[in-house]
């Protein structure tokens, strides 16, 4: 029990550092010496910003003298909108809907229909799409 509440302690804060070539990395173990990193909560964003010279820090975001984090809005992703990915996926729609039977290569390269069963399957991803996309 001890030793899973430790991994997920673990998995709320990690350190974060960039190398010459500008390579991001993210570890629960701290970069190599010289090296300027963060210390960042999952659990509550909050950052530590560690200069180089200071050397390892512990992977504790508790508040106290020498242990000053900033937080920082969780930030909100929203997915980017494809004009290009929505036209394609309505076109699939309209040609899922029109009735016809749909062939489509399998993994041999044989044609094949699609059943009913995976004509719907298909329409609901194409509509997924479109509502992401459109």
């Amino acid at each position: 029990m001890l030793a899973s509440s430790l991994s997920m302690a673990a998995g709320q804060t990690y350190y974060r550092w960039k190398d010459d070539r500008g390579n991001v990395y993210h570890s629960d173990r701290p970069p190599p010496k010289g090296t300027e990193y963060e210390v960042v909560s999952t659990k509550s964003y909050d950052i530590r910003r560690v200069e180089g010279d200071e050397g390892a820090v512990p992977l504790d975001t508790t508040p106290e003298p020498g242990n000053e984090f900033e937080t920082f809005p969780k930030e909100e992703t929203a997915p980017k909108k494809s004009a290009e990915v929505c036209a394609r996926a309505q076109e699939n729609l309209a040609t899922l809907q029109n009735g016809g039977r749909i062939r489509l290569r399998d993994e041999n390269g044989e044609f094949r229909f699609l059943s009913e069963e995976e004509k719907a399957d298909q329409m609901t991803r194409a509509q997924a799409v479109i509502d992401q996309n459109c």
